[in-house]
């Protein structure tokens, strides 16, 4: 029998991080939004099964959310020490949550879902599952690409992920256009048609989808409420 691939069901984790991205974006507490960034690292820890990949993220991450933070502090009239704490919070919450996505659902099942429920056409569809294809192997050759840039004398320390992003980024897009175009093009050699393909594998529900999604919309109310 065929079971589905995706760790979280597609539709409802799409649901849970549209949420979450939205509490994320107007949560000015940094206590309120601890609890959804505590809760974000664990579901992608669990859900990728690269617990350590996730904390080598937020390792990388932290120099960019601190320098965020420091920024709007200092840009702040009233210099709110909240935003010291509150922008680091945001930028690994909604980075957990990607990953999530990247890390939790099949390509090609979250495209289905995105047709089936969300009646997306399925040359949109198809995009996205080749967009979602590409970032995941960009992800996965990530420290590839981290040890060629530190040979290059790009990377030296933490801190150049924030100060030098522009050319890391120029670098990251490159490679994912280059993936890109591999993948369309062997798609293409396999008479795949964007506005007729259909997915096999049964989307069914489990008890850690509804889960998942419950703690999400709860952590996300819990604020508006308090």
């Amino acid at each position: 029998m065929i079971r589905r691939r995706s760790a979280l069901h597609p539709t409802l984790a799409l649901v849970g991080l549209l949420v979450v991205a939205s509490a994320v974006t107007l949560e000015r507490e940094p206590t309120h939004l601890l609890p959804i960034a505590s809760f974000m690292t664990v579901a992608v820890s669990l859900m990728s099964g690269r617990p350590l990949e996730v904390m080598g993220w937020a390792i990388r991450l932290l120099p960019m959310g601190i320098g965020l933070g420091v920024f709007s502090y200092l840009a702040s009239p009233d210099r709110d020490p909240d935003l010291l704490a509150l922008l680091p919070l945001r930028v690994w919450t909604m980075t957990a949550s990607a990953l999530l996505l990247a890390y939790g659902t099949d390509p090609w099942e979250l495209a289905w879902s995105l047709t089936l429920h969300f009646r997306f056409p399925r040359w949109i569809s198809a995009a996205v599952a080749i967009a979602h294809s590409v970032v995941l192997k960009t992800l996965e050759s990530f420290d590839e690409l981290r040890l060629a840039l530190s040979s290059k004398g790009i990377l030296t320390n933490p801190l150049d992920y924030f100060t030098r992003s522009g050319h890391l980024m120029r670098v990251v897009v490159h490679g994912l256009a280059e993936r890109a175009d591999r993948l369309s093009t062997a798609l293409e050699a396999r008479g795949f048609d964007p506005n007729r393909w259909s997915h096999l594998t049964p989307l069914d529900l489990r008890f850690i989808d509804l889960l998942f999604l419950l703690i999400s919309i709860t952590l996300s109310l819990i604020p508006l409420i308090l």
